[in-house]
């Protein structure tokens, strides 16, 4: 996700999973070497805000692809993240390119067309 700020754009990325899995979350972020655990009540988040950090996200999640609907916002969040970091300038065009993207995410999403670049991918247990 990503979160408009006063002076642009912040990119975000979490999972959010049971205090029961902190310890998950605490080795995710052991292996990465980036990102922050929070704790809230009964819920445990692994949190990536630093955008020099955030390419590693978009790497990991580019190799290994996400289904349904994850795999739109990560697409839609990395397409996202190269226009907002392509420039230093962030001219009113590139804000609102950023915008109409952010807009057509998660709960707001009208389309829902996968495109040629997606395969289901299965793990096997």
């Amino acid at each position: 996700m990503f979160l408009r700020k006063q002076d642009g754009y912040g990119f975000k990325f979490a999972i959010q999973l049971h205090i029961d899995d902190l310890k998950m979350l605490h080795f995710i972020q052991s292996k990465l070497e980036i990102g922050k655990v929070y704790i809230t009540g009964s819920a445990a988040r692994f949190v990536v805000t630093n955008l020099k950090e955030t390419p590693i996200i978009i790497n990991i999640f580019s190799r290994y692809s996400l289904n349904t609907t994850k795999f739109l916002n990560f697409q839609d969040y990395k397409k996202a993240f190269e226009i907002y970091t392509s420039s230093k300038l962030k001219t009113p065009e590139i804000i609102d390119k950023v915008e109409k993207i952010r807009m057509s995410m998660n709960k707001l999403r009208r389309d829902f067309t996968l495109g040629p670049s997606y395969s289901v991918h299965l793990t096997s247990y």
